[in-house]
């Protein structure tokens, strides 16, 4: 024989119990949200994982010059530049999110001007005197410069010593790539196209002269140029 139980015999704490189990529920019997973080930490909306933080520009500066030194050999002589010929030669590279190459180094100042285009001055030969010219987009006064694009803008290839036979700009990786100059030396230079053997005179540079644009005829055309 089953014992009938009285609702009046159960205790109150049996009530409370059960009032809880349905009223701490959310609508739905979903169980109350809580506002504990996820384990690691905080994520954007959809669950993916904050983006990653952008490369600094010297990263980027940095793998276009190791690609350039595999490329074409030199050494580099800072963040944005490098040498060939002892310094002879110097390039140098914009910053990224920047157009121009930045003004020579201190450790590109230092490179000594050449013994030539200093007498050709008629002054003497000294640190205080490799410095750029007013007005030529820093090309050292005793240099003369090739440019990657108009209004001096890209890289900045600089020749400090005048060389007596053809010089070509794809052993510095301008071949095609010339757009203005800077000649601040007291010699004329002229500059060639060569295709298939033959070649094509593009443009003389006079002494103390410079040019913010070669021609829509001339531009990416450079393969080499000869002093006198």
């Amino acid at each position: 024989m089953s014992k009938s139980i009285s609702l009046a015999a159960l205790p109150f704490a049996f009530f409370a119990s059960a009032a809880c189990l349905i009223g701490c529920a959310s609508e739905g019997g979903a169980p109350p949200t809580t506002d504990a973080e996820p384990l690691g930490g905080d994520v954007s909306e959809g669950g993916a994982p904050p983006a990653a933080a952008p490369e600094p520009p010297e990263g980027a500066l940095q793998r276009q010059i190791d690609t350039h030194l595999a490329a074409y050999g030199g050494t580099q002589l800072s963040p944005y530049e490098i040498v060939w010929d002892g310094g002879a030669v110097v390039l140098a590279f914009p910053y990224p999110g920047e157009q121009q190459a930045r003004p020579p180094s201190a450790a590109a100042r230092q490179l000594p001007a050449d013994e030539e285009a200093a007498r050709d001055e008629g002054t003497g030969l000294s640190l205080a005197d490799s410095q750029p010219a007013a007005g030529d987009k820093e090309c050292d006064k005793h240099s003369y410069c090739f440019y990657e694009h108009a209004d001096y803008k890209g890289k900045r290839l600089e020749f400090k010593k005048k060389y007596k036979d053809k010089v070509y700009f794809n052993g510095y990786g301008l071949k095609d790539k010339v757009s203005c100059w800077a000649n601040n030396i007291n010699k004329k230079i002229w500059v060639y196209d060569q295709k298939d053997n033959k070649e094509k005179w593009l443009w003389t540079e006079y002494p103390k002269s410079k040019s913010d644009y070669v021609g829509d005829e001339n531009n990416d055309k450079a393969d080499y140029f000869v002093i006198n």
